[in-house]
């Protein structure tokens, strides 16, 4: 029973990603069956992965004017259509903004060696907190050595009491760096407008941690310090001072995490700009693609292939039936003259409202032009008038020619007859009377 229902399953994954779009299906949505995009734009899914938003998948298209974005276009991978609801919207272009940008800065970073979140940086600082914890045997040693210094080893226990403090914090980091590392992996490859946040807080809690081990070795630094200078003041013979000098120095490790810092602080803000440009942007974007949809819309209306319009006229358009209506050789024989000046009005206004921007209004404006030119079109033309048939004209004068000769020819056939037989006799025309 179990072994069925697992086939079933499977079967059930493989029917629903055999009924996805791709994601060249998703951009042919875009751009050929509809034309959501503007001059000099062109598009790009990047990276090349759906998102999910309520259990539903989409490819968000991204829209370039050269290398600057301009927007974005989600399609549900199921139906090849835009998201029903504004709230889908606008998650869904949120989430790309991030993960478009978020992955272009980590592919950057990780070529340039910049990149925190990566298995490198984990085991540098696990390396980090072993060591710290090895420090703590060489302040051992220097506290041994200042027996006769009380109030000195009492600093060397507070320095001792730091690293206490400091190695379980490049402890945490470091497993802050493997979950912050796969998490964001995961959110790469299978992207979820709910994880959004999570993404967010793991960066975040792993930059707090650093920004904490920061201050901390600042202060330990500064304490040792202190320490070294008091035993150079101590009357410690100098091999002594220059053996517990040495001892005092610092784990490699810890140097290094300086330049880690200053790669924390410089990633810290790249991410923080990438999420609050998300959030400052995702109202504009929102809004650039409804206007998109309203342009894609009234551009159908105009130009677009009309069903209706095909069945009822054979014209494959609104454009293609205006034209025909508005044709020299037929504009004064279609019997509904007045529907004819509206239908042409509000096409005239259609194509205004179109260049002007104001895309609602053109829609409207076409779709009333269509109602008033189907009517013109079902009222019809009205009869031609017979034209008058100029050969009849000419057969009837050749007849009517031909005919005169006949009777001429009877009337004269006599001297006809001379005339044809050799005798000269005189005739004239006015003869016809006799």
């Amino acid at each position: 029973m179990v072994k069925r229902f697992l086939i079933a399953l499977a079967l059930l994954v493989l029917c629903s990603q055999a009924f996805a779009i791709s994601a060249q299906d998703a951009i042919n949505f875009a751009t050929k069956q509809n034309n959501f995009l503007y001059s000099n734009e062109s598009v790009e899914i990047f990276p090349n992965v759906r998102i999910e938003n309520k259990n539903k998948d989409y490819w968000v298209i991204t829209i370039l004017n050269g290398n600057t974005l301009t927007g974005f276009i989600p399609v549900y991978d199921k139906t090849s259509s835009l998201p029903d609801s504004e709230i889908a919207k606008r998650e869904l272009i949120k989430t790309a903004y991030v993960l478009r940008n978020e992955k272009q800065l980590a592919e950057s970073s990780s070529r340039q060696g910049l990149w925190l979140f990566d298995a490198s940086n984990v085991k540098f600082f696990s390396d980090l907190s072993q060591d710290l914890k090895n420090e703590k045997i060489d302040l051992t040693t220097i506290k041994t050595s200042l027996g006769g210094f009380p109030l000195l080893q009492d600093e060397v226990d507070d320095l001792v009491n730091q690293l206490d403090e400091m190695w379980p914090l490049a402890d945490d980091i470091s497993r802050s760096l493997l979950e912050t590392s796969s998490f964001e992996s995961d959110f790469s490859a299978n992207p979820d407008t709910n994880a959004l946040k999570d993404l967010k807080r793991n960066f975040e809690d792993s930059f707090e941690l650093m920004a904490e081990l920061e201050t901390e070795r600042s202060n330990y630094l500064a304490d040792l310090d202190s320490l070294r200078q008091a035993i150079a003041l101590t009357d410690l013979p100098l091999e002594t001072k220059q053996g517990l000098n040495s001892l005092a120095n610092i784990p490699t490790s810890l140097q290094q995490f300086g330049s880690k810092v200053i790669l924390a602080v410089d990633l810290e803000e790249k991410l923080e700009a990438i999420f609050n440009g998300a959030a400052a942007n995702v109202d504009n974007l929102v809004l650039n693609l409804s206007t998109r949809v309203r342009r894609n819309n009234a551009l159908k209306a105009l130009y677009g292939t009309d069903e209706e319009i095909f069945e009822k006229t054979g014209q494959a358009s609104l454009e293609q039936l205006i034209t025909l209506l508005l044709n020299e050789d037929y504009f004064f024989i279609w019997n509904n003259q007045e529907d004819l000046a509206n239908a042409k009005e509000d096409w005239d206004r259609a194509k205004g409202f179109y260049e002007a921007g104001s895309f609602e209004q053109a829609e409207n404006n076409a779709e009333s032009s269509k109602e008033y030119a189907l009517d013109v079109y079902s009222a019809g033309t009205k009869e031609p008038k017979q034209p008058f048939d100029t050969d009849l004209l000419f057969t009837g004068v050749v007849l009517l020619i031909i005919a005169v000769i006949i009777i001429y020819a009877l009337k004269n056939r006599g001297k006809i007859s001379g005339l044809v037989s050799g005798e000269k006799e005189e005739f004239e025309l006015n003869d016809w009377d006799t």
